[in-house]
């Protein structure tokens, strides 16, 4: 039984009116296994579970786009 480590990443500066879909998406190749996004008065942001050994590719690639 293989056992893989879940990194949980914080995304801020997130549009308001993001929906889970898009982030799904936006997050999609590096497997999520959770998505959890908080609505504030004027800011979004959110939680993504992904395997740990692509979190940091995550965040590369996406602070790249």
């Amino acid at each position: 039984m293989t056992t893989t480590t879940v990194t949980s990443l914080y995304v801020g500066k997130l549009p308001m009116n993001i929906t889970r879909e898009e982030m799904q998406g936006i997050f999609e190749r590096f497997r999520p296994s959770r998505i959890d996004l908080r609505h504030g008065k004027s800011f979004d942001f959110g939680f993504v579970e992904l395997p740990s050994e692509l979190a940091n590719d995550a965040i590369a690639q996406l602070n790249r786009e």
